[in-house]
């Protein structure tokens, strides 16, 4: 009588529960944590712009039509605020270029913190809609028509911070074999998150120092102030007008020297400045990499018009 074969077993395993278990939690560990496998790698330090603010729809109409019953007429005045820079930030708002007879608007108004696009993490920026309120017109005796151009300025503090990796040598007259060479020229194109740019850095080695020759812009379409002037922007003075004041650190937190002068800012010509900063690096390595990290602080100003015309009917 013939035996019969064995049956191979099979070299599949069957999955515990346990198992089973396992791997789904961490499949559904990879797709949780890092939204569908992919890292945040939004760099919201980019960009030139800062708070903007204009007028809403109708708010104020373009045309007020005025009634000879000699009441007031009433029409609504709201503002759409933006951040679209990096940091946030707040202020004031002020209106002016009216006859405050005619129109009865307030001279100014406050305006609450508007997150940046760092702590909101909008690569968008932040909106907010700012009711004004409804304001009186009134249209004098004996006049049929008044154009009133209605502008509105917000001013804040804001600042601009931007990292830049460069190649420092302590010793630029050794000429053995080095990890990297210093760069005579840092790209820094595209703004970094508010409307005053580092546009240009030059750089220049030494023994155990390097010096920084750091072109600033205003890039945002305002006015730069000098920081801590927001609140009576719209009253300052020349020495207060188109002043920033620059910091750093290099390597670990070793802070750079600036050339600002007295005043202890840098002084933007034509929407344009220039500073020279010195970082000592020591004498004891070779050449190699480290992050420049620079920060400009400044007041800025920026505004929105709209014509009003105001007829009697």
């Amino acid at each position: 009588m013939k035996k019969m074969p064995k049956k191979k077993q099979s070299s599949k395993r069957l999955l515990t529960p346990a198992l089973l278990f396992l791997l789904t939690a961490l499949i559904a560990l990879s797709y949780g944590c890092g939204g569908g496998g992919t890292a945040n790698t939004n760099n919201y330090r980019t960009g030139t712009r800062g708070i903007e603010i204009n007028y809403a729809a109708s708010s104020p109409p373009d045309e007020v039509y005025y009634s000879d019953s000699g009441s007031a007429v009433q029409v609504p005045v709201a503002l759409e605020v933006w951040n679209r820079g990096a940091e946030s930030g707040s202020g004031k708002i002020f209106f002016d270029g009216y006859d405050p007879a005619v129109f009865g608007l307030a001279k100014s108004i406050s305006l609450q913190k508007i997150e940046g696009k760092e702590e909101s993490r909008n690569p968008q920026g932040t909106y907010a809609f700012l009711d004004v309120g409804s304001v009186n017109v009134n249209l004098p005796q004996n006049v049929d028509l008044i154009q009133d151009p209605i502008r509105a300025i917000v001013c804040y503090d804001y600042s601009t911070a931007a990292t830049f990796n460069i190649c420092v040598d302590p010793n630029p007259s050794n000429t053995g074999t080095k990890a990297c060479t210093p760069s005579k020229s840092v790209s820094a194109s595209g703004g970094q998150g508010g409307p005053v740019a580092v546009a240009a850095i030059q750089q220049e080695s030494g023994i155990g120092q390097v010096i920084f020759t750091i072109t600033i812009k205003n890039v945002g379409g305002g006015s730069v102030i000098a920081s801590g002037k927001s609140s009576s922007c719209t009253s300052l003075g020349q020495a207060d007008l188109d002043v920033v004041s620059v910091s750093g650190t290099i390597s670990s937190g070793k802070p750079i020297s600036c050339s600002l002068g007295k005043s202890n800012s840098v002084r933007l010509i034509n929407n344009e400045g220039l500073v020279v900063c010195k970082a000592d690096i020591g004498k004891e390595q070779n050449a190699y990499v480290t992050p420049l990290n620079l920060v400009i602080r400044y007041g800025y100003e920026y505004a929105t018009q709209k014509n009003v015309e105001i007829k009697r009917i």
